[in-house]
Formats: C-alpha cells, sequence, structure tokens
C-alpha cells in the first residue's frame, strides 16, 4: 500500500463532505496531484498549510 505512514499513531482520519461541484473540481486534479481523491485532497491541505506556515 503506497504512502502508509510508518507507525499507525503517526496517521489519523478525518471525515470531511464536499458537495457535487467541489468533487467535479477534486476529480479534475487526480493524475496531477494524485490517484485518488483523497491524495488530492491531502496534497491540497498539506501544500496549503505549508504555504500559511512560511507567511508566518
Amino acid at each position: 500500500m503506497p504512502n502508509k505512514p510508518r507507525l499507525q499513531e503517526d496517521a489519523g482520519k478525518i471525515q470531511v463532505t464536499f458537495n457535487k461541484s467541489q468533487l467535479e473540481l477534486i476529480d479534475k486534479f487526480k493524475g496531477i496531484f494524485g490517484n485518488s481523491r483523497a491524495e488530492v485532497v491531502r496534497y491540497i491541505v498539506t501544500n496549503w498549510l505549508f504555504d500559511k506556515r512560511d507567511k508566518k
């Protein structure tokens, strides 16, 4: 399984809900930012967090 954390306690799950138009937008980035919706959302969120961290 790709990109699994080494230790289970290093991981956490958060359930989120997207509307239809948000899912369509996420799907447009499949293959670019990841191969699944989860990978795309993870990529977007982590990049946003790193961007905000650098601006402080």
